[in-house]
């Protein structure tokens, strides 16, 4: 009975042992054990090598694998194994791999003198920036305005009358990587005067550096369009968008750009599309869409 419990015992402390090497913390190196499964094992005495995987445990060809501190490297073959010999023992060495689409991975090992070791490692691809558009809209109201134009340059008109509500500007917030901002407003004209309007879009916060980034007037449907070099260079980290829609000139000379135009009352509706990552498609429109 003892000899049977003996026997037990000595079984369980070799299936322990055996987890022991099988579960050997990332980073650590390992004795060589035996290659994955489906892997051919190479033959040699290589001091230091490995497999470079993806998670799903798919080998990562061509991965580069580099001990910078040595200036050495080498690369992972069509098994996505890689092979160091001579390398320095009893000293820490940096393992630093690379790969198209994977994010850099780094370990550290330390080798001993005739022991063959290994290191393996597993890439995590880099996120993959998914375009998406943010639609926004704004119910506004010019109150009173008027506009007069001669030769295109234009001066604010008096109503004579004092709007109660007057919510022409539309302010909104986007985030960074914007790739570009698409304004649209549309209205039923309350007057033949209010026949046209004007849409200008703007930056907000930078104080005298403010700029105008998109403007037109017109009939229903206006619209403004902020490309990707102004999105970027204005709102890499995010910022705020003004729109605003005033009186436009009824262009009844394109030639010398004289033009009156009054809005009383008069309802709107602006939409607003954000574009992330990738700019907006040619001739997008959220109205006509």
């Amino acid at each position: 009975m003892r000899a049977v419990a003996a026997t037990i015992a000595l079984a369980l402390l070799l299936v322990a042992l055996a987890g022991c090497v099988e579960d050997a913390g990332d980073g650590e190196a390992t004795p060589e054990a035996e290659a994955p499964d489906g892997v051919e094992e190479p033959s040699g005495d290589e001091a230091l090598s490995g497999w470079v995987f993806d998670p799903a445990l798919a080998p990562v060809v061509g991965a580069h694998v580099a001990v910078p501190a040595l200036n050495v490297s080498t690369t992972a073959d069509e098994q996505g194994r890689y092979a160091f010999d001579g390398l320095p023992t009893d000293e820490v060495l940096v393992l630093v791999v690379q790969a198209d689409g994977f994010k850099p991975s780094s370990k550290s090992v330390t080798l001993v003198p005739e022991t063959a070791m290994r290191l393996n490692f597993t890439l995590a691809p880099v996120p993959v920036e998914v375009a998406y558009a943010q639609k926004l809209s704004f119910n506004g109201l010019v109150g009173c305005g008027g506009v007069l134009k001669v030769n295109n340059q234009g001066s604010d008109l008096e109503c004579g009358t004092s709007a109660a509500v007057d919510e022409r500007a539309w302010e909104f917030p986007v985030d960074a990587d914007v790739a570009g901002i698409v304004v649209e407003v549309v209205w039923e004209p309350g007057t033949p005067a209010a026949e046209h309007l004007n849409l200008t879009v703007e930056t907000v916060g930078f104080g005298n550096f403010d700029e105008v980034l998109a403007g037109t007037e017109g009939a229903s449907v206006l619209r403004g369009q902020v490309n990707a070099f102004q999105s970027q260079r204005f709102y890499s980290d995010g910022g705020i968008v003004r729109v605003t829609v005033d009186p436009g000139r009824n262009t009844a000379d394109d030639e010398t750009g004289t033009g009156v135009g009054f809005a009383v009352q008069q309802p709107f509706e602006a939409f607003a599309t954000v574009f992330y990552v990738e700019p907006p498609p040619p001739g997008y429109s959220i109205v006509d869409g």
